[in-house]
This record gives structure tokens, C-alpha cells and sequence, in this order.
């Protein structure tokens, strides 16, 4: 075995992810190639301290935080693609209009997409029929 295939198998070897054949000859490698047994203590090493570090702890509002993410993911994924511009031009014309008695508002038209009609049960969750 030469000492690049050696580096190659150090890191599984100390975590046992290599076979019994490639276990023995990296042993015997290391007994006699002083650089590689040095490369070995030392990934030993690093281990073991790290391993000397222990967890460090999710802060308490992590799960609370990561609902947060998830469901304004779903939100994004669930809009429609122009609905912002809806709004927009919405607000535009609103900004516009002179409020009358009786006058229907925009923001009195459903939303949904399946029509354009006044309020409906459909944009209301439910058909109207």
C-alpha cells in the first residue's frame, strides 16, 4: 500500500467504514510508514476532541421557528402566481375612486378563481349553489 492510498483510507478506517482486507494492510502500513502513523495520531486526535466538545443545544425557539419557515413555504407555494398584482391594481384604483352610498367596492368582488362575481361561497370556501 502506498502512502496516498493510506491518507485516502485513514479518515474511514477510524470511523470503521473500510473492509477487513483494507484494515489489515492500512495497520501494517501505518506500523511501518512513519509520516502516515504521525497523519494517523493526528486524526486521532482531532477526534477525541471533538468528541471532548459535546453537543451544543438547539436554541428553545428552534421548532417554533422552523413551523414558521415551513408554513410560509407552503403559503408561497399555494398563491396564485399574479395574485400580488391583483392587489396592486386593486389599491391602485382605490386610491382613485370617490367612495358613493351604495357604490360597490372592489375589495366586495371575490377573489377566487373561479369567477368574478360578487362575494361568493366558492371564494368562501364552499360552492354557491
Amino acid at each position: 500500500m502506498t502512502c496516498a492510498d493510506a491518507k485516502s483510507l485513514l479518515s474511514p478506517y477510524l470511523d470503521g467504514a473500510v473492509t477487513g482486507m483494507q484494515m489489515h494492510a492500512l495497520g501494517r502500513h501505518i506500523d511501518a510508514c512513519p509520516k502516515c502513523k504521525r497523519e494517523y495520531a493526528l486524526l486521532m486526535e482531532s477526534q477525541r476532541l471533538l468528541v471532548g466538545l459535546g453537543r451544543k443545544r438547539a436554541p428553545a425557539d428552534l421548532a417554533l421557528k422552523l413551523r414558521v419557515a415551513i408554513s410560509h413555504e407552503v403559503a408561497q407555494a399555494r398563491r396564485p402566481p399574479f395574485e400580488g398584482v391583483w392587489v396592486r391594481i386593486e389599491n391602485l384604483i382605490q386610491a382613485f375612486m370617490v367612495p358613493a352610498p351604495g357604490a360597490v367596492r372592489l375589495r366586495d368582488w371575490c377573489r377566487c378563481r373561479w369567477c368574478r362575481v360578487r362575494w361568493c361561497r366558492v371564494g368562501a370556501g364552499g360552492p354557491r349553489r
